[in-house]
């Protein structure tokens, strides 16, 4: 067994038993090593150590739970392995910038500490092979565009930090964004009737330590007024990332930032020069929907731009 394998075996078993009293001793047991080298080679690759660890997956189960307004917030925190209410209040509120209360009442989306996957960081697949994460299907795929798309929405500027998806925690300025595009949307005028919705990520004319980021949907064509903006999307040679979700709600959160983190070593290895933006691309936007892709450009002479 590689030791990444070894990790991952208990970072799948805390996963499940996040609400128990977990021990260095019976982790470092679920994965056949010392307490000594458990704790080494976890911080290593988790990039964390384990008790920050476990508090950050047992607050993003919290949260997930305290949508559901018929369980007390006593109880959230019981069942998240919190010791009582005052110190998960205390932990929520440090960690994300609201109290628990706030949340329940204007649940935001947050960004959490993702689970991670560590398969994505050491196994490789070829173009059109299929790779399973987590529950999700992972596929990376060449795509020759034949025809420019146009997506309008709304642009905000957002702190690089807080897109390393998977490490930072705090409400998401990407989140509030896309609340206001959904708001918005049936007045945006141009938009495509059921198309497929669109996020893109950009330096445009952010400033240091920010980059851009757009939430939209497809349009017809430019035809927008302030404060919409349309992205063009130019023929030519991309690199898609496709994902497979059993819930939206995978999608909207672990998957971009494992489809991010998978592609940058995939086209690294595979020396592919990427362009200069990341785009994903939702289909079936309903709460039912289950599928996204990633898209990296091979080109660069082509501009892509916010028209």
């Amino acid at each position: 067994m590689y030791a990444w394998e070894a990790i991952q075996t208990s970072l799948d078993y805390i996963e499940t038993h996040l609400g128990d009293p977990l021990s260095i001793e019976e982790l470092a047991r679920v994965a056949g090593l010392s307490p000594f080298y458990f704790q080494r080679l976890f911080g290593r690759l988790v990039k964390k150590p384990l008790f920050e660890y476990l508090k950050l997956r047992r607050l993003a189960k919290a949260s997930s739970l305290l949508t559901n307004k018929s369980c007390r917030i006593t109880d959230v925190a019981m069942i998240c392995g919190f010791k009582d209410q005052a110190n998960f209040s205390k932990v929520f509120k440090s960690t994300y910038g609201v109290t628990a209360g706030e949340y329940r009442q204007h649940p935001y989306i947050l960004n959490h500490f993702i689970k991670p996957d560590l398969k994505l960081n050491f196994i490789n697949i070829d173009e059109n092979e299929m790779l399973v994460s987590d529950g999700m299907l992972l596929e990376i795929k060449r795509v020759h565009l034949e025809q420019e798309r146009f997506f309008t929405g709304l642009t905000g500027e957002i702190l690089i930090d807080e897109l390393t998806r998977g490490q930072n925690t705090g409400i998401a300025s990407a989140g509030l964004l896309w609340d206001r595009f959904h708001a918005e949307k049936v007045n945006i005028p141009n938009l495509i009737n059921g198309g497929n919705e669109f996020g893109v990520l950009y330096k445009g004319n952010s400033r240091t330590g920010y980059c851009m980021y757009l939430a939209g949907a497809e349009a017809y064509g430019y035809g927008t007024m302030p404060p919409y903006v349309t992205w063009r999307l130019v023929p030519g040679d991309y690199i898609v990332c496709c994902f497979e979700a059993e819930d939206f709600e995978q999608l909207v959160g672990s998957a971009i930032y494992k489809a991010s983190l998978f592609l940058d070593r995939w086209m690294v290895e595979h020396q592919y020069k990427p362009g200069d933006f990341a785009a994903e691309i939702y289909y079936d936007v309903e709460p039912s929907g289950r599928y996204m892709e990633h898209w990296r450009p091979l080109i660069t002479k082509q501009k892509q731009e916010i028209i």
